[in-house]
C-alpha cells in the first residue's frame, strides 16, 4: 500500500487548505504594514479603476476593475490597492490543488499548491498587484476546468466554467494567448481531449470565452487597437534580432521565478523522467503542452529582442502540479 492510498485524501485536503488561510493572513497582514509607496504600475491601474472600462492604454481591464471593486469599499490607501493580489493567489494555489488532485492524488496536490503558493515569484506578486497576479487565477481554473472536461467530469459545468475562466483571462492578459496554444497541442496529442472538445460541449466553452472577451475586442476597434499595438511594441523586435546570450540570461532567471530547486527538477525532469505507465506519461505530456511553449516562445523572444522575467509566468502552474509528481513517485537514487 503506498503512502497515498494508506492516507485519507481529506487529511492532504485539510493541510492544504489551513497552509494556504495561514499563507494568507501572513500576506494580508504584510501588506498592511508595508511602508512603500505604489510604484509606478500600480499606481497607473490604480489610475485607471477611476474610470470603469472595457479596455485601457496598455493593458486589458480586468486589473483595473479589481483595483476599482476593491477601494470602492476600502478606499483609495495603498494596502487597500494591493490587498487583492494575496486572495488571487491564494485562489490559484486552490485550483492547482483540484487539479493535481484530480491528476496525481491528494498527496501531490499538497505538494504542488504549496509549491506554488511558495514560489519566488509568488512570494513578490502576492503583496503587490500586477497583471500577472490577476491572470494566473483564471489560468489555474482553466487548466482544472479543462482537466474535468477532459477527463468526463462536470459535465455542462466543466465546459461553462472553462469558457468563462479563458473568457476572464483573455482580460486579464494577452498572455492568456498561450493557453491557446497550449489546447490546440493536447488536441493533437491526446484523444480523450479531442474527444471532449470538439464537441458540443468545447463549443460551449468557445462560445462563452469569446462572449466575454468580444466587448474588449470592440473597445480596442473603436480605439485604434491601441492595447494590441502596445503589446507588439513591448517586443522590441526593431533591433538586433540575434541575442543568443540572452536565452542563458533569462533560463538564469527563471531560477529566481520558479525557484532554484523546482525549475532544475523541470529541466532535469523533462529530460530523464521516465514511467512505464502511459496513463501517467499521458499526464505528463498533457501537463508539458501548457509549460514548453510558454518557456520555449519567451526564452526565442529573449533572442530576438529582450524578455523580462515574469513574462514566462503562466508556465509554472502547470510546472508546480508536474514537478510535484515527479518528485513524489521519484526512485531515491533520482
Amino acid at each position: 500500500m503506498t503512502v497515498e492510498e494508506s492516507e485519507s485524501p481529506g487529511r492532504w485536503q485539510t493541510i492544504t487548505l489551513t497552509a494556504l488561510a495561514m499563507l494568507l493572513v501572513l500576506r494580508v497582514v504584510f501588506t498592511g504594514i508595508s511602508p512603500l509607496n505604489l510604484y509606478a504600475d500600480e499606481a497607473q491601474y490604480w489610475r485607471w479603476g477611476d474610470t470603469l472600462e472595457w479596455g485601457y492604454y496598455s493593458k486589458p481591464p480586468m486589473i483595473a476593475w479589481v483595483i476599482h471593486a476593491v477601494t470602492a469599499v476600502l478606499g483609495d490607501a495603498e494596502w487597500a490597492v494591493r490587498l487583492p493580489a494575496a486572495f488571487l493567489h491564494t485562489a490559484g494555489a486552490t485550483f492547482i490543488y483540484f487539479l493535481a488532485r484530480d491528476m496525481y492524488g491528494a498527496r501531490v496536490g499538497m505538494f504542488a499548491s504549496l509549491g506554488y503558493a511558495l514560489m519566488p515569484a509568488v512570494i513578490l506578486s502576492s503583496v503587490v498587484i500586477s497583471t500577472d497576479g490577476v491572470l494566473i487565477p483564471f489560468w489555474c481554473a482553466a487548466l482544472w476546468a479543462l482537466w474535468r472536461l477532459r477527463s468526463g467530469q462536470g459535465a455542462w459545468v466543466s465546459a461553462l466554467g472553462l469558457g468563462v475562466a479563458v473568457g476572464l483571462g483573455f482580460l486579464s492578459k494577452y498572455a492568456m494567448l498561450y493557453f491557446a496554444i497550449g489546447v490546440v497541442l493536447v488536441l493533437l496529442i491526446d484523444v480523450q481531449s479531442r474527444r471532449a472538445l470538439l464537441s458540443w460541449k468545447g463549443l460551449a466553452a468557445l462560445a462563452v470565452a469569446a462572449a466575454i472577451f468580444a466587448p474588449h475586442l470592440a473597445w480596442n476597434a473603436a480605439n485604434d487597437f491601441k492595447t494590441v499595438s502596445h503589446t507588439v511594441d513591448n517586443a522590441n523586435l526593431g533591433g538586433d534580432l540575434i541575442n543568443p546570450e540572452n536565452a542563458l540570461t533569462f533560463l538564469v532567471d527563471q531560477l529566481g521565478v520558479f525557484g532554484p530547486i523546482s525549475f532544475l527538477a523541470l529541466v532535469f525532469g523533462i529530460f530523464v523522467m521516465r514511467s512505464e505507465d502511459d496513463g501517467i506519461m499521458g499526464r505528463d505530456r498533457w501537463l508539458l503542452c501548457f509549460i514548453l511553449p510558454v518557456l520555449l516562445i519567451i526564452m526565442a523572444q529573449a533572442v530576438l529582442s529582450r524578455a523580462n522575467a515574469n513574462w514566462a509566468a503562466t508556465a509554472y502552474p502547470a510546472a508546480s502540479v508536474l514537478v510535484a509528481s515527479w518528485l513524489a513517485r521519484a526512485k531515491p537514487n533520482r
